[in-house]
């Protein structure tokens, strides 16, 4: 058997949850290898916005090749920041395509679920509110950001990766179905069984309530920054405690889906734990690169009490 065989075998032995959770945790491992590349290389691949001015200088002091290399290849595929709107718009809508095919019991979800179902260990998986909870989050969560992306936040001219574009698209098609992959074996009970009579339990009502709070924090976050006149320094709310403030807002709703998406007996959703790790390592590069820009900007000393994006840790 070649190494192509060997490691299409592999793959076939995991379930679609897993293949859910190593997208996540190879994306995440990915992001956490650019940091052992050299400063002004990884700005090049990572910095976008305000801070992706860094590019044209970077490329035109540096004289190593891999700077050079990187500089070039980046410069491809440029496109606007505003293009971020895509990753709400599809989260909004992958949300209503799999409750499209929930509803109507669509062959794509049913293979999906029948796989997963029939490949899972455990012996409790979601329950049918956690399911429907966890999907309705989502896709609030969507719909909030995608208003706020058109009508809340500045239309800004900078450019950013395509390739970031693509891995944002990638991880909330993805997410679409984290919130209920897990959930598999109660989906295919109510296809088979209609059963209306589920009330909610302690960590549904938990999460959801976790949810919502913080929402309307990174919504006030957001509100915050596009009230500030341009690559201003934020001070209201939490940024008074923490560089990135929004950041931790959008760790912690992830964290309030996995809590409301936990299969029974669990704490946590296991594959929705493997998103938070991928976010936590990509806001928390981009929160570092944040705190540098501001440090040069305004000073060390303007920042120096505040955390970066988790506070008492980070």
């Amino acid at each position: 058997m070649g190494v192509y065989d060997a490691g299409l075998a592999v793959l076939q032995l995991l379930s679609p949850a897993q293949w859910v959770q190593t997208f996540f945790i190879l994306a995440a491992a990915a992001v956490l290898a650019l940091t052992v590349l050299p400063s002004r290389t990884r700005r090049l691949l990572l910095d976008y916005g305000a801070r992706g001015g860094s590019r044209q200088s970077a490329a035109a002091a540096g004289s190593d090749w891999l700077e050079n290399i990187t500089a070039t290849v980046t410069s491809w595929g440029q496109i606007p920041h505003s293009w971020f709107a895509a990753f709400y718009a599809i989260s909004l809508a992958s949300s209503a395509f799999w409750a499209y095919q929930f509803a109507f019991q669509g062959e794509i979800l049913r293979v999906i679920v029948s796989t997963q179902d029939a490949s899972r260990s455990e012996a409790m998986g979601q329950s049918l509110v956690a399911v429907k909870v966890a999907w309705a989050l989502m896709a609030l969560q969507g719909a909030r950001r995608l208003f706020e992306q058109l009508f809340v936040l500045r239309s800004s001219t900078s450019k950013m990766w395509i390739i970031h574009w693509a891995l944002g698209l990638s991880f909330y098609i993805s997410m679409s179905v984290a919130v209920w992959i897990e959930g598999s074996g109660s989906i295919l009970d109510q296809w088979s069984k209609p059963n209306d009579a589920h009330s909610p339990g302690l960590k549904v009502f938990t999460g959801s309530v976790m949810f919502i709070i913080v929402s309307v924090t990174q919504f006030k976050c957001h509100s915050h920054l596009a009230s500030l006149k341009k690559y201003s320094l934020p001070t209201r709310g939490l940024f008074q405690y923490t560089v990135c403030a929004h950041y931790t807002c959008e760790c912690l709703i992830y964290i309030s889906l996995a809590i409301v998406a936990a299969p029974e007996g669990q704490m946590f959703n296991k594959t929705i734990l493997s998103a938070i790790v991928f976010v936590a390592v990509n806001l928390g590069l981009t929160a570092h690169g944040t705190r540098k820009w501001y440090e040069a900007k305004f000073g060390a000393e303007k920042i120096a009490a505040r955390w970066t994006m988790i506070p008492l840790v980070y």
